[in-house]
């Protein structure tokens, strides 16, 4: 299941994996893949990687996102031992819970 392509929403209720017979924040992808966060609101987010207790550790996943634009650059998953998660907040909201995600890399 390497090189797809994946999209998770950003919306007012947070992230939301945009990908048949998945939802909620939790995205499982292999490595290999893309990730684009799709922002559908009006403010700028930014995907930060995080400790698994929303801690930031960075690095950025993309660059600021404005409003109703997607990601870039779109964030290639690499894992060296899967299945490995990826735990990230919004940058710009971090207390907000809702805009808060993991990936896991399952291969």
């Amino acid at each position: 299941m390497s090189d797809q392509n994946w999209s998770i929403m950003i919306t007012s209720s947070g992230f939301v994996v945009d990908a048949f017979g998945q939802s909620g924040s939790a995205l499982s992808a292999g490595s290999g893949d893309t990730v684009a966060w799709n922002n559908q609101t009006n403010d700028t987010h930014q995907p930060y990687t995080t400790d698994q207790n929303y801690n930031p550790i960075g690095p950025a996943l993309c660059d600021p996102i404005p409003g109703f634009k997607s990601s870039t650059p779109g964030y290639v998953l690499n894992a060296d031992n899967p299945p490995e998660t990826i735990y990230y907040y919004c940058q710009n909201h971090p207390t907000n819970t809702a805009e808060r995600g993991t990936i896991v890399i399952t291969d």
